[in-house]
């Protein structure tokens, strides 16, 4: 299992991708599993599709050890971003308030929008604005 970075992720962005090297493909036995979970009644648990007693101990060990990992360093990023964020310079955030709102003139002008000039004029569910 590898982590990096996407190329096109901004510096300051938390992206990162799992990569897993060496998988071979599903064994007989996990496709079996497959099969007879598709074609069983529904689970109880409606988010689950698979139930676990059909997946091998190990598999499952192997994705709570990597859900662990990428927990702990996606906790790692975000501490080092705050760190970096709270040490920034008066001049420095400075800087990337300039920068988010000439990105913002960029976005409204490209896409021909309007700031919005109250809560009222913000986007409700149904596509309506709130405003009459």
């Amino acid at each position: 299992l590898t982590v990096c970075r996407p190329s096109t992720a901004p510096a300051n962005s938390a992206d990162a991708m799992a990569v897993c090297i060496g998988f071979k493909g599903a064994s007989p036995a996990h496709l079996e599993a497959l099969r007879a979970a598709v074609a069983a009644p529904a689970s109880p648990d409606p988010l689950t599709m698979i139930p676990k007693s059909f997946l091998a101990a190990q598999w499952v060990q192997q994705l709570k050890v990597c859900a662990q990992l990428l927990a702990r360093l996606q906790l790692l990023h975000l501490q080092r971003a705050l760190r970096l964020y709270n040490d920034l310079s008066s001049a420095e955030r400075t800087d990337i308030y300039n920068s988010r709102d000439r990105a913002a003139q960029h976005w409204r002008a490209r896409f021909e929008c309007r700031p919005l000039a109250s809560v009222q004029d913000r986007i409700v569910r149904d596509g309506l604005s709130a405003v009459s």
